[in-house]
């Protein structure tokens, strides 16, 4: 193996271990973070005959290191209150046993989100989830990718906005909605409350673009040029998570033919998706 790959196969191998120390080996879970981390490894491992890339394999070493510390802290606390919830000396205490329990199912609750934005990160940027490209009318995408994230804008009190418009594109569904929801949960996150994040659709020219608009206070200069580098992302210090979700936005976009955009303000950040229009709408 390439000694410049080494620190992530040792990464990689941690992972896997604290997994399946983790995970009965009958929990579909663990079979599918062992792919993504056999992928993730193959992925990296691709290139490995080019010529060295020191900042390339910076950026892949530190996102690997950020998934596997990602995982450390839900790891951590399954594996905390497991041990309480098997102490013979834990007393009768309903109370602080539901505590446990509950904070064991917020733990694989986030173990389950990281592991499938991994795996969805790994099948896209190596080609091994094949998209299917339907004419499809836009508005159920939209609108399932709005259900899904209604609970967390609600929770941050941040408002959903969008108008049916009737338009179709070329696109694969389940993709898009994915995409969609991705960056409802970015702007979500970055939203001051009371504020609303609002989805746009319109018609250009063969193409429909699919706008994501938050009120929130703009991204950094340092941090812009590499809004869709998930590499880049991991390796910030101050980061919400490993940065997989506009990772995944980046390789679903490129699928559909067109990288995505990003114009930011102090006032806030619009996220565009070009699709091909349907040579005619579904009847």
């Amino acid at each position: 193996m390439d000694s410049r790959l080494d620190p992530a196969a040792a990464l990689l191998a941690s992972a896997r271990e604290q997994l399946q120390g983790a995970l009965a080996p009958a929990d579909p879970r663990l079979a599918a973070a062992t792919a993504a981390i056999d992928q993730a490894l193959t992925a990296l491992q691709g290139n490995s005959g080019d010529a060295p890339d020191p900042q390339a394999d910076a950026g892949r070493i530190g996102f690997l290191s950020t998934v596997c510390h990602d995982l450390k802290d839900p790891l951590a606390a399954v594996m905390m209150g497991s041990s309480f919830l098997l102490r013979a000396d834990r007393g009768d205490d309903p109370a602080r046993t539901l505590r446990m329990a509950e904070a064991i199912q917020r733990a694989g609750t986030r173990m389950s989100s990281l592991l499938q934005n991994l795996t969805d990160f790994v099948h896209l940027t190596t080609g091994r989830r094949h998209l299917e490209h339907r004419e499809l009318p836009l508005d159920p995408l939209i609108e399932r990718a709005l259900e899904k994230m209604s609970g967390p804008a609600a929770a941050a009190s941040v408002n959903l906005a969008y108008g049916k418009t009737g338009l179709h594109a070329r696109c694969d569904a389940d993709a898009i909605a994915l995409a969609l929801q991705h960056l409802l949960a970015n702007a979500v996150r970055y939203s001051p409350p009371t504020s609303t994040v609002k989805v746009a659709a319109t018609a250009d020219d063969g193409r429909v673009v699919l706008r994501v608009i938050d009120q929130g206070s703009g991204i950094s200069a340092e941090r812009f040029p590499h809004l869709f580098d998930p590499y880049w992302n991991a390796r910030q210090r101050a980061r919400d998570g490993v940065g997989l979700g506009l990772g995944i936005v980046t390789a679903i976009a490129l699928a559909h033919g067109t990288p995505p955009e990003a114009i930011t303000a102090p006032t806030g950040t619009t996220v565009t998706l070009v699709l091909p229009a349907a040579s005619a709408p579904s009847t």
